[in-house]
Formats: structure tokens, sequence, C-alpha cells
């Protein structure tokens, strides 16, 4: 019987060092690769890790190839193995709510399928996809501190207005990355009842940050709270899109006046995200500072010839 504490070392995602720490299940992969015993990838090992109560998530191997991102796992006894260019992968998503965390990732193989990995664990082992996190981004060895400094006040103006957010998109840069363009939007909630004078809202979509950089699109959220009223967050989620992986934009206009934009990637995948109808000019803007990254980008919806305008002098949006 397992005591508390070494349940939940169980569930901790692992380096493995050597093909000596791999579980038997996956060492035939690694018998195939050259200079395995001198040379040996970094890899990741995802124990079984329960969720909820139901269901078990499988050990998952991830092992980083150069320029290619393997994942390994069991299924039914046999083992199978699906290889991610980095190069196209279209959308990596991690997230950290309590001690859950989590990491997605969406693209086209090797083999030139639409497929995508998730991984689960406890949130201690999360550092530990930031080598293959940086690799995907186009981290920028050498780059200079001065330069990365400037960018970063460019979140300044969120001190009075998202203090979190704040930080989250400071920290989020890379050294080399040049921010164009933020967008903030408050948690959005609807009104479906008053009694006594109190309304009670139903929660439509967490608060999230956009952040427009030369070479990435990222949208941070909130963790999920309550579906009803406005509960404690917890945690919070970071979506990234390469720009070279941005086939297309579009936004719709829902019945309730609020807007879905969609940001479309390769394979028909898509990533949608709701803005308020307050934040409309807000969203344009972002629309337009993507146009200009993103040379023949494809942008469709509500009004879109109408609002083509030119882009600001001052990148970074404001709410009043």
């Amino acid at each position: 019987m397992l005591t508390p504490a070494e349940k939940s070392l169980s569930s901790w995602a692992k380096r493995v060092w050597s093909c000596a720490d791999v579980p038997e299940t996956f060492r035939d992969f690694f018998q195939t690769l050259p200079n395995v015993e001198t040379d040996f990838p970094y890899t990741l090992l995802m124990p079984a890790y329960r969720v909820g109560f139901l269901r078990r998530a499988k050990p998952k191997l991830v092992c980083s190839l150069g320029d290619d991102l393997y994942v390994l796992e069991q299924d039914n006894g046999e083992l199978i193995y699906t290889c991610y260019p980095i190069a196209h992968i279209s959308t990596i998503e991690v997230g950290r709510i309590l001690l859950k965390a989590w990491v997605n990732l969406r693209g086209v193989t090797r083999e030139g399928q639409p497929a995508s990995a998730a991984f689960e664990f406890n949130a201690v082992g999360l550092n530990l996809f930031d080598p293959i996190l940086k690799q995907f981004r186009g981290y920028a060895e050498g780059a200079a501190a001065g330069d990365l400094e400037q960018e970063r006040v460019k979140f300044n103006y969120l001190l009075n207005l998202n203090f979190k957010f704040m930080n989250y998109g400071r920290f989020t840069i890379l050294p080399g990355e040049q921010v164009t363009y933020t967008l903030l939007q408050p948690e959005i909630g609807q009104e479906v009842a008053r009694l006594l004078g109190r309304g009670f809202f139903r929660s439509l979509s967490a608060a999230h940050l956009s952040i427009l950089t030369d070479k990435e699109l990222i949208f941070i959220r909130d963790g999920d709270s309550r579906a009803w009223g406005y509960g404690v967050k917890y945690g919070s989620v970071w979506h990234y899109l390469p720009l070279n992986r941005i086939t297309g934009v579009s936004l719709a206009e829902r019945a309730d006046s609020n807007l879905w934009l969609s940001i479309h990637l390769p394979q028909n995948d898509r990533v949608s995200v709701l803005f308020a109808a307050g934040n409309a000019h807000g969203v344009k803007l972002l629309i337009n500072y993507l146009e200009a990254c993103c040379p023949g980008l494809e942008v469709h919806g509500a009004g879109t010839d109408d609002w083509i305008d030119t882009a600001p002098s001052h990148p970074l949006a404001r709410l009043s």
C-alpha cells in the first residue's frame, strides 16, 4: 500500500536520463536510435495519471530528437509512436490549475496526417516541458536582456487593470521577441435570473489576454471557474500559435452580440476565443495587426470589409 506521499510522487512527470531509466514497455524504440548510449535525447515520462474518478490517463513518453518530437504510448500491449516535426506543430496549450497540469499539442505528423497529443500530470513537473516549449516557440539563445526588458515594459499599462495578466505577459515573452499588440478581455458573464434585487450570472468566458509578437500569437486565460457566478480562479492556461502556422482568421457575431474570433490552422484546425461586444474595436485592431504580420492571411467574418483600417501609431491596446 502506497503512502499519500508515494502516491503523489507516482503522478509526477520525470526526466529520463538514459536507456537504463526507460520503462521496459518503451525500450524497443530507443534501441533503434544511433548513439543513444552516449547521446541520449531529451526525454520525459508521464506516468499513469488519474483524471477524475472514472478515467486514468495512460503512461506516455515524449522524446525530443533534433527537429522532431516523438510521442510514445502503449495500446493493448503494442508500442505506438507518433512523430511530430516541430515545424509542423500548429499549437501547444499549457495549463495549470492547483496541482493539475497538462500540455496539449496539435499539428501534422511526419506522414502528413492531422494529430494531437495530450499529457496530464502533477503540476510539480510542468517546468520539465520548458526546453520543448522553447524549441517550439523559436527561443533565441543569447538575445540581449536589455531588449527583453523593453518588451516587458509594454505590459505596464495593465498594472491597474489586471495585475496578474501584467505579470503573465511580462514573463511569457521570450528574449528576442517583439510585442506588436496586446488586448485584455475581462471575464464575460450573462445574467440569467434576478431574485430580491440580486442578479445571478453564468460565466461565458474567463478573462484572457491576447499577445501578438513578431513570431507568435499567444492567448493567456484564467483557469476554469464555477459555471454559475464569478468564482475564484485557480491557475491559468497558455495557448501558443506560431505565426507561420496561421492560415486565416474569422470573426463571427453571436446572438448575444459577443464575438467569436477564430484563428485558422492547417488541416481545418482552429482556435476560437470569445470577446465581448464592447471590445469589438480592439478585436478588429488585433486582426489588422495579425494581417500585417502574416502576408496572404485570409480574413473572413462579420463586417470585415467595413473595418480594415490603418493601425494606430501605438500598438498596445488599452481598455477604457
